[in-house]
């Protein structure tokens, strides 16, 4: 049984480095995604108005690894404290 277990594994992991090799440096064309069903009007409205984040490249020293956690914080300082306000 635990032979199956194992080769079921190796098998999966084949499987799933094969189609990571496969889709790397795949372009998507832009394209919407649409607001999940079931969330406020309110909250709608905020995810439409952020900008994605534009990673032109990978921060290289320290100072740009925590400013770059900074900006990503703030955002969810922000989701958080608009949650808590429209349930409290």
């Amino acid at each position: 049984m635990k032979a199956k277990a194992v080769g079921t594994f190796i098998t999966a992991l084949a499987l799933s480095i094969s189609v990571s090799i496969a889709s790397a440096n795949t372009t998507l064309p832009e394209r919407l995604i649409p607001n999940p069903v079931g969330v406020s009007e309110e909250f709608a409205k905020f995810v439409e108005s952020k900008q994605p984040a534009k990673f032109n490249s990978t921060p290289q020293t320290t100072e740009e690894w925590i400013a770059l956690q900074t900006q990503f914080d703030a955002a969810m300082i922000e989701v958080t404290q608009l949650g808590m306000r429209n349930t409290g």
